[in-house]
């Protein structure tokens, strides 16, 4: 019995014996077929989405840091004491 009669669609790249090599070290893989194509609205929409995210994430860790401020200042005012 081979190698692919141990899937229902036959011999392809995943269901063989290559199956733990991530798909671009497979053989008869390309990169360019593993590659997101975006159409210049979706690459917007997403690259909008990313940068409020990284706002979020800025928002965030200033809150973060500024709570650290305090702690250490606090930390070094009763050490002095």
């Amino acid at each position: 019995m081979g190698w692919w009669r141990r899937s229902w669609a036959g011999p392809w790249p995943g269901h063989g014996p290559f199956a733990y090599l991530p798909p671009w070290e497979r053989p008869g893989w390309t990169y360019w077929a593993a590659a997101p194509v975006y159409d210049r609205e979706s690459e917007l929409r997403s690259l909008q989405a990313y940068r409020l995210y990284l706002e979020d994430l800025r928002s965030w860790l200033d809150e973060e840091l500024r709570a650290v401020d305090k702690r250490i200042s606090e930390l070094k005012s009763g050490q002095q004491a």
